[in-house]
């Protein structure tokens, strides 16, 4: 009898495993166990301000036409042009918006539905990739848990990559059932959705490079056909995306190559040492010579797994590490130390074909598995602990300036994030002595609070000195509102109005109509 039951519960586990619904149940779950508080998080100051809050930013999120206007402006919608053009991220914040009237939580709650969602498309991919079931199963569940992914979820702007990633991933699915089918109806449903993913993130262009090179790797039959088309739709969707950003955005100017080579060889290793081992995690990272040495050796350990591998695919290899590289160019092209986690989410799939062709001898199965358990738990509780890091503007920021203290932008959160303004001039004040005036100006926001303090205590002179130094980048309507306030403390309405003006068309917010209007009745004695 009792043989009898314990058969039965075998057998009801095993039909459990393998019913339709199971994985997608099991990866929900797990998202939801390590990111659940996320929901009640508040926000980090880390970009969130600016993209949801403000009266003027809250009006435009709660009109359902502004799904429209998305198309038609830069992500921060600023006077001065940005590099951003991400329409579908601003209108998954509308859609929210409309859900939650504006309440913090919703996004939040969205953030852990996408990540839910690419980690099923990922399942998906993977099987589509002729990954076994159980296989593909084991790799998006880690997926779903890695603790560099922290900020993907538990940050509001981190949501990019994850929507990036719903779309590529579908896109690349179709686009490998296309290759093996030959139906020419997935090929144009990975078009739709890699041009959604060019609305999503810039960097989606690199599948310009990576779906021809997939098709070079693994040609079939009816090859030149495919990639004429490939190629293609590939041009006419990015020419698309290219006509409809080209107007609202700024130029990116000239890149050193041999920058990018040198940023983005230690980028890549420092990436890779963070996915594999996440013993270093920062909010705000810069670069690290451990987490470079720790990618090295990782790098290494791989290098020789896949050597002492028989069978491997060595196609794969290449393909995998090529995609893990070329989605980091955002990091690559950016002049600031810092390298934010977030980023690596897609290029992560990469690293999942490079990890998949390495063959584990049968005698060291047992082994392997208990080490991938062992190894999983790791991964959860960090994953749990780090979260925590993004609960709120404080505790971000205080993270960040622990973990990050050689960057002005660490230290400027701080500043901020405290309620006595003479505790954050101590610690912006004591950090901008150690920092090189060249690393400064690539941050005016901190000349701005500089400018703040002196005015709070009436340096008015120093004040303007500040202030010139934060307007170099004319993009900060603070100055312009300090300086404001400044000249009409000495006299000079009209110099205080025009100043007022600018920082009003730069951020229409209700405090800044309000000073203009008091001005206005000063100036004409109302």
């Amino acid at each position: 009898m009792n043989t009898k039951i314990q058969n039965d519960f075998i057998s009801y586990l095993k039909n459990l495993f393998e019913s339709r619904m199971f994985p997608y149940i099991v990866f929900a779950l797990c998202v939801y166990i390590i990111y659940f508080r996320s929901a009640f998080f508040g926000l980090t100051a880390l970009d969130d301000v600016a993209l949801l809050t403000g009266d003027a930013r809250r009006v435009f999120l709660s009109s359902p036409y502004s799904v429209i206007s998305s198309f038609f402006q830069t992500i921060f919608n600023q006077q001065t042009a940005d590099y951003f053009y991400r329409p579908l991220l601003t209108i998954s914040w509308i859609i929210d918006t409309l859900i939650g009237k504006g309440s913090i939580n919703i996004y939040h709650a969205s953030n852990l539905v996408y990540h839910i969602t690419s980690v099923c498309v990922l399942f998906n991919l993977l099987k589509n990739f002729k990954f076994s079931r159980n296989k593909a199963f084991a790799f998006s569940l880690f997926f779903a848990v890695i603790p560099v992914f922290s900020a993907n979820v538990a940050w509001i702007p981190g949501r990019n990559d994850v929507i990036l990633a719903i779309f590529i991933f579908t896109a690349f699915m179709f686009f490998v059932k296309f290759n093996d089918f030959n139906k020419t109806k997935y090929a144009f449903f990975a078009a739709f959705f890699f041009l959604l993913a060019l609305f999503t993130k810039e960097t989606a262009v690199v599948c310009v490079v990576l779906f021809p090179l997939y098709l070079i790797l693994n040609r079939k039959n009816d090859f030149l056909r495919k990639i004429v088309l490939c190629l293609a739709l590939c041009l006419l969707c990015t020419v698309l995306w290219h006509i409809a950003r080209d107007p609202v955005t700024a130029d990116m100017g000239t890149v050193k190559i041999s920058l990018m080579l040198k940023k983005g060889l230690f980028a890549s290793l420092a990436y890779l040492g963070k996915v594999f081992l996440p013993v270093n995690l920062k909010v705000l990272a810069s670069w690290s010579g451990f987490d470079i040495a720790l990618g090295s050796a990782i790098f290494v350990i791989l290098g020789l797994l896949l050597y002492f591998s028989k069978g491997r695919n060595i196609k794969n290899v290449i393909f995998g590490a090529l995609w893990f590289v070329l989605f980091l160019l955002p990091t690559y092209l950016q002049s600031e130390n810092l390298i934010y986690d977030h980023r690596v989410y897609v290029s992560v799939f990469g690293l999942l074909l490079i990890i998949n062709e390495i063959k584990i001898s049968s005698k060291f199965r047992q082994p392997a598995v208990f080490f991938c358990v062992i190894y999983f738990l790791f991964f959860v509780s960090t994953d749990f602990i780090n979260s925590l890091k993004f609960k709120d503007a404080g505790v971000f920021s205080s993270a960040a300036s622990i973990e990050t203290k050689a960057e002005v932008k660490p230290v400027y959160l701080y500043g901020l994030s405290l309620i006595d303004f003479e505790i954050s001039e101590f610690f912006i004040r004591k950090s901008y002595k150690n920092i090189p005036e060249a690393q400064i100006a690539e941050y005016p926001e901190i000349h701005s609070v500089l400018a703040f303090f002196e005015w709070k205590r009436d340096n008015f002179d120093e004040a303007k000195r500040f202030i010139i130094l934060a307007n170099k980048k004319g993009n900060l309507y603070e100055p312009y509102s300090i300086l404001s306030e400044i000249l009409m403390k000495e006299g000079d309405i009209d110099g205080a109005i025009e100043n007022m003006k600018t920082a009003f068309k730069m951020q229409p917010v209700k405090e800044n109509y309000e000073y203009l209007k008091y001005l206005y009745n000063v100036k004409y004695g109302r």
